[in-house]
């Protein structure tokens, strides 16, 4: 064999070296991957896009995705529980109510039962050892009538305007029918007033003679007092079953004793007055004047916190004047029976602070409680 040339040599190891770094370099080359962007190519030969995940980290499945969104349910209010039905809360201007001078406000409910009245009321001139009463009474002609529906009385505190809250025992009215608000107190109060007839479904009126008769408010039914009227739909709604009150009193107030029953409260809080039973009558059945002064009745005045206030004397003595409050429709009956039913669970609410008192007796002339006869029976229940 003829030996190499040195270019040939040379040729061949040049060749070497240049192979030698192509496989190098093709092995340290990084190999090829789609860009996280970019779609992938699915096994059925569609395209896949990339989603994003949402702000909060995690991706929906398509079940989740199908679904819309549902709205949040409103949670309809239970019929057992107070709701706001009539107000006027409007207060450019006010005006008082003091002893026999008595002021009213008409409103027609849109609910069946009313639980708790409130008005705006200022003390400032007030003597605050005499309580605030509001009734609730029935509409005559557009005016409060005679007939008492509930009535409730409160010890204001504080000498301010302020809104006060009068508790009502689920008062049962028919809807679409005007009521009247009635506000009475031995005591020089105010309550708040619009003079522009803002509310449209009554007025307010007043009384000089302590609600026997009534007039309109400046003789027109542009001013409306400043109230807020809470009821219920339905007393149906199971609710939890209340203790029984810790404090229960019965008492007999016979028609015969000037001084009436006294009850002194032993804790502070609501009370609640009950009629049980019983009548009284100011004579005997067989008396000639019977059919004048005669009848069954079971009416009780309570004064609240206070003594009882006699008035001036006339033929039949002296009489007890201004009351807080009374109990028991106003009213003479032919029989015991009918009296009594009349009167029967008839209610009246008193604030009283611990230690306060409440006297409950029958209204006649001093000079002739002896010839009375007849107990009406009353329960008084508390916190």
């Amino acid at each position: 064999m003829k030996p190499r040339s040195e270019s040939s040599k040379w040729l061949f190891l040049g060749v070497v070296v240049f192979l030698t770094i192509v496989i190098a370099f093709q092995g340290c080359a990084p190999q090829e991957v789609a860009p996280p962007d970019e779609p992938t190519t699915s096994a059925a030969g569609g395209v896949t896009p990339i989603e994003e995940e949402p702000a909060g980290g995690v991706t929906p499945t398509e079940e989740e995705e199908a679904k819309p969104t549902p709205a949040p349910t409103p949670v309809p209010p239970s019929a057992a529980v107070p709701t706001l039905d009539q107000n006027q809360v409007s207060t450019p201007g006010n005006t008082g109510l003091e002893g026999a001078w008595v002021l009213s406000q008409g409103f027609i409910p849109s609910i069946p039962i009313l639980t708790s009245v409130e008005v705006y009321i200022g003390s400032v001139h007030a003597n605050l050892s005499y309580p605030l009463t509001l009734q609730v009474r029935d509409d005559s002609n557009g005016l409060p009538s005679g007939t008492i529906l509930a009535s409730t009385s409160i010890t204001v505190t504080r000498e301010a305007w302020e809104w006060k809250t009068f508790g009502l025992p689920n008062l049962s009215v028919d809807s679409g029918t005007r009521y009247h608000i009635v506000l009475y107190s031995v005591s020089n109060y105010h309550v708040g007033l619009d003079p522009t007839d803002p509310y449209p479904h009554g007025y307010m009126g007043y009384s000089i003679d302590t609600g026997a008769t009534w007039e309109i408010l400046h003789n027109t039914p542009d001013y409306d007092m400043a109230f807020k009227i809470y009821g219920i739909l339905s007393e149906e709604t199971p609710m939890p079953t209340p203790s029984p009150p810790s404090i229960q009193v019965e008492l007999g107030v016979d028609s015969v004793n000037p001084e009436g029953v006294k009850f002194i409260a032993p804790e502070s809080g609501l009370y609640k007055m009950t009629i049980l039973g019983g009548a009284y009558c100011f004579l005997s059945e067989d008396e000639e004047d019977w059919a004048i002064y005669g009848g069954w009745r079971t009416m009780l005045y309570l004064y609240i916190n206070r003594e009882v206030k006699w008035g001036a004397p006339d033929e039949w003595g002296l009489h007890p004047i201004n009351p807080d409050n009374a109990i028991g429709p106003d009213q003479n009956y032919p029989t015991t029976a009918e009296a009594e039913t009349a009167g029967q669970d008839t209610v009246v609410m008193i604030d009283l602070d611990k230690g306060g008192y409440v006297i409950a007796l029958v209204s006649d002339g001093s000079d002739y409680y002896s010839d009375n006869s007849g107990i009406v029976e009353i329960r008084i229940s508390g916190p």
